[in-house]
């Protein structure tokens, strides 16, 4: 089993109008976006196949190489609040719903990291 927990936090400020879910969102609309894009939130399989010579009752060098693939899960999550001083009668349950649709999409581009190729080499010397 593989356990990678990283992830990438951003948070920006819209610079101008764009589309959601093919609607118009204005940059006064909403404050701050914040998200996390995570690769993987639990345990999940690795398989793998290497090879390696142990240093011997004597000590000396060895090495190691291991190939395989790690499953991920790739996971995002966006989160914005609604500017109630905007130009747009948008509700905080709607723009849920269109960045709900926006992590969906991204996920889906996401789905080539789900097979991540690992290459290993490890090199040892016991005195």
């Amino acid at each position: 089993m593989f356990k990678h927990t990283g992830s990438v936090d951003f948070s920006g400020q819209l610079q101008g109008n764009i589309l959601v879910d093919g609607q118009p969102l204005a940059t006064d609309d909403l404050g701050a976006i914040d998200g996390e894009v995570e690769l993987s939130d639990s345990y999940q399989p690795y398989l793998g196949i290497g090879w390696g010579r142990g240093a011997g009752g004597t000590g000396g060098l060895s090495f190691s190489v291991d190939l395989g693939v790690a499953m991920l899960d790739p996971d995002v999550d966006l989160k914005a609040t609604v500017n109630t001083g905007g130009t747009n009668s948008l509700n905080q349950a709607e723009l849920d719903s269109r960045l709900g649709e926006l992590e969906s999409d991204a996920e889906d581009d996401l789905d080539d990291l789900e097979r991540w190729p690992v290459l290993a080499f490890g090199v040892n010397y016991a005195f």
